[in-house]
């Protein structure tokens, strides 16, 4: 058996990758990664997997597997190379077809009784030669530079050549860190933590709210150029812009006019590999960047903006570490949001270009290749991807089709490469020249308003109101610079609950978000306005003022409350706060769920944790577990 050789805690960018695989495990819709290696003909299955215990042995991620901890947090433990064996299995088969799908042994998922490392590797083989390797692999165990070297090194061993010894491994990085504060108690930021930059700035709004998207909710679409990497290069030529920087602002350009807000939050992955370094493991870190536009600047400004603010947010994040998960749900409860999204951008290829772009003037080829509709994705989330293959751009857009419509990201593809070409033909052009380029409908068609930083559908945060128990009827509005609701109510309503009922459905709707303040509707003619409580403040009910105190009662509240003290050290009395409010680690979250689960309860998700969901209302969600079968025997100790 492989011992433990060393342990330790994660590094700050592992922390959000684990958290994905936890829920995975859970039936959420955080997808593992797949490639596909065609292998040069004749290579034993022997050889291939005689090549992956070497590198193995070599790189400690691949022996790594993650355990919750008796702290309830994660911590990374490294298996020592002798008694390890890989998970490489080996598969009779034909040729695959070009298209289709890898396969692996999945799902990839943390686990908490069994610690397995998070890749796989499938060999295809044919009459014992491998023709083909299917690798799955969680992004914590590897980014796009590390899945090259890892081929490389492969093929390298295959062959009978040496491949290059390992780099440093995570463990031997994290100390460098800084490490946030996770003692037990209430949460809160550190003194000189800058505040988060989700709070400025506005969710993409939902088009059409009320006019629910019919059938597949999710759409992958893939678009590929032949010609528009010159004119990116000669963009660069031109204002000292990188690659990665041209795309992130033509992309933010283009979601900015749609969504008719100068103002959009990027998570965008910043590698820190430097010089040639052949280690296999994940250096990528995402990083909040708020990108804004502003039409009367010019194309080269807003590339030297656009620079600076990522420059700026990547020094916040080596200095600060990412945004605090708890940091982000209050943002979510104070904004009134179930959650704040933000669009994920991914560019993969060189930096900048390499020298002067060879054509005059290129012309661009555009190839819409793929698209694919699902039901599964992930909610109210916009990914972005520009790889650069050689000379071909792909941009890739996986999208929540409640978010942008098909019709927008179709538009998005074909504004971007004349986009592109008006920065580089005009660089001290206003930005606002681009807006001849976009068709005469392009701009976001939704019944909210956008309220301060908040996009807000008023008849949809109505319509959830009149959904509680004991509303009759409710109207919403922006009265006195606040969003208040009008409520008609049956007796003895309670509105604490019927506050509560619109926090636990926020996680449906994005832009559905909780009033300031409660009123009784304004009577009709003499008419009285129907019941209304006595004892009600003469300004209204206001939630953050008025709620009640709540200790547990029911026993699945009792359980809750014991299994936070369990994990977190802290006696918890109050079950109106949400997870967050009463102290609660969102990276402690999978810990109070296994916590449950050894009381035979389940039902929960990652949702109840990092939003404005009470904790009254969590403890609703739990179920007993399912009884299991036995064998009927009887142990004895």
């Amino acid at each position: 058996m492989a011992a433990i050789a060393r342990s330790g805690p994660l590094t700050l960018a592992q922390r959000r990758m684990w958290l994905r695989s936890y829920w995975r495990g859970h039936g959420e819709f955080f997808p593992a990664w797949t490639r596909r290696w065609e292998l040069p003909p004749g290579i034993s299955a022997d050889a291939v997997a005689a090549a992956f215990a070497v590198l193995a042995a070599r790189h400690e991620i691949l022996r790594t597997v993650f355990l919750i901890g008796p702290d309830g947090e994660p911590v990374q433990a490294v298996l020592a190379a002798e008694g390890f064996r890989p998970p490489v299995s080996v598969v009779e088969s034909g040729p695959a077809a070009p298209d289709a799908p890898a396969e692996g042994a999945g799902p990839l998922t943390v686990g908490a009784a069994f610690a397995r490392p998070l890749w796989s590797a499938r060999l295809h083989a044919a009459a014992g030669r491998v023709h083909t390797v299917d690798l799955v692999f969680d992004h914590i165990v590897s980014d796009g530079a590390g899945l090259q070297n890892w081929r490389e090194q492969l093929l390298d061993l295959c062959e009978g050549r040496d491949a290059p010894r390992p780099t440093a491994h995570p463990l031997d990085r994290q100390a460098a860190e800084p490490r946030p504060r996770t003692v037990p108690g209430r949460w809160e930021p550190e003194p000189d933590a800058p505040a988060d930059l989700a709070a400025h700035a506005p969710q993409i709004p939902v088009p059409g709210h009320g006019r629910p998207v019919t059938g597949p909710r999710y759409v992958l679409s893939s678009t590929s150029y032949q010609g528009l990497l010159p004119l990116v290069d000669r963009v660069c030529e031109r204002t000292a812009a990188s690659r990665a920087t041209v795309f992130m602002t033509a992309v933010a350009w283009l979601l900015n006019r749609y969504a008719g807000h100068p103002r959009t939050l990027f998570a965008n992955y910043v590698s820190h590999r430097v010089g040639r370094d052949d280690g296999i493991e994940c250096r990528v870190r995402p990083v909040d960047v708020l990108v804004e536009t502003d039409g009367a600047a010019s194309f080269a400004e807003a590339l030297r903006a656009v620079s600076a603010a990522t420059m700026r947010a990547y020094e916040r994040d080596l200095r600060f570490g990412p945004v605090a998960p708890e940091q982000r749900a209050r943002t979510a409860a104070e904004r009134g949001a179930g959650f704040v999204v933000p669009v994920y951008f991914n560019f993969q290829g060189r930096p900048r270009g390499a020298g002067p772009s060879e054509a005059p003037d290129p012309k661009v080829l555009v190839d819409r290749r793929a698209e694919e509709l699902d039901e599964l994705g992930r909610p109210w989330c916009v990914v972005v991807y520009v790889y650069v293959q050689g000379a071909e751009v792909v941009l890739d857009v996986d999208v929540d089709l409640r978010m942008l419509s098909l019709d927008t990201v179709h538009a998005f593809a074909d504004v971007l490469p004349e986009l592109i070409r008006l920065m580089a033909e005009r660089p001290d052009a206003l930005v606002g020249a681009g807006d001849a380029l976009l068709p005469p409908d392009f701009a976001v068609r939704t019944d909210s308003r956008l309220l301060g930083d908040n996009w807000v559908d008023l008849p949809a945060t109505a319509r959830v109101l009149r959904s509680a128990a004991g509303v009759r009827e409710a109207e919403v509005a922006w009265l006195d610079g606040e969003l208040t609701a009008r409520l008609e109510l049956e007796p003895d309503t309670v509105l604490f609950d019927v506050h509560e009922h619109l926090l636990a459905a926020q996680r449906l709707h994005l832009d559905v978000v909780a009033p300031r303040r409660y009123l009784p509707p304004v009577p009709a003619g003499s008419g009285a306005p129907g019941w209304w409580p006595a004892d009600l403040p003469r300004d209204g009910w206001r939630p953050e003022r008025d709620a009640p105190r709540l200790p547990p009662e029911t026993e699945a509240e009792r359980e809750l409350c014991a299994a936070i003290r369990e994990t977190h050290g802290i006696e918890v009395d109050d079950l109106a706060l949400s997870y967050v409010a009463a102290g609660g680690l969102v990276l402690r979250a999978p810990a109070v769920v296994e916590a449950l689960l050894r009381r035979r309860l389940t039902g929960l998700n990652s949702s109840h944790f990092g939003t404005p969901y009470t904790l009254r209302a969590i403890a609703r969600c739990l179920r007993p577990e399912a009884a299991r079968a036995t064998d009927g025997a009887t142990y004895l100790g």
